[in-house]
């Protein structure tokens, strides 16, 4: 089995809009940047991971990592196009992430790898427990794509639908994204080092 994580990547330019009141546009491109690095970092050292593919308009020069061009529409479409690409090319399994959490972890990454190979379909929670983060499904996709709003009730419902069973997980590190400006707050306190020249200037 070959289990390939596929990320979205918005441009940097637009990235993290709802933090615009709280950080300037210089400082969320680097933020974005940084977080985005460590999501790698953890794919990379997940045992689980066999590789890495990016939907963006972007340049990236990663040489480990797939670059696949975003066909416009949104999130969903990003993903579900950079899915079928990954599928087209032998990939049997699929891990769809997104690029702003900090805190996962390769063991978190191989977790919820396992309990999709074990349930078919699994899931990582958002910190409120309403959206998803991560999604282990395996290719091609035939799950409908619903991340945003409540997504992760979404995802559910469709499974059902599908008559396929879910597993939902929420693991610390998948759980925290960075939406809001507490979440920068809390960032600064987990991880001051890394992040502290960004965060003391905001």
């Amino acid at each position: 089995m070959s289990c390939w994580a596929l990320i979205a990547l918005k441009t940097a330019a637009s990235a993290k809009g709802r933090l615009s009141e709280t950080l300037p546009a210089e400082q969320r491109i680097r933020l974005v940047h940084l977080m985005f690095e460590q999501v790698l970092d953890a794919l990379r050292a997940a045992r689980h991971i066999d590789g890495i593919a990016v939907v963006t308009t972007d340049p990236m020069n990663a040489s480990d990592i797939l670059c696949i061009s975003d066909p416009g529409g949104g999130l969903n479409a990003a993903l579900t196009q950079g899915a079928a690409t990954l599928a087209e090319r032998g990939v049997d399994e699929i891990l769809l992430l997104h690029a702003d959490l900090p805190l996962a972890t390769p063991e978190e990454i191989d977790t919820l790898i396992q309990a999709g190979r074990t349930h078919g379909l699994a899931l990582a929670t958002d910190k409120l427990g309403q959206g998803t983060n991560a999604l282990y499904a395996p290719l091609p996709l035939t799950l409908p794509l619903r991340f945003g709003i409540g997504s992760c009730q979404q995802h559910q419902n469709e499974a059902t639908r599908q008559h396929r069973t879910i597993e939902k997980l929420t693991l610390p590190g998948l759980a925290f994204d960075i939406d809001e400006p507490q979440d920068l707050q809390r960032l600064s306190v987990i991880s001051p080092q890394r992040y502290a020249d960004i965060l003391t200037k905001s």
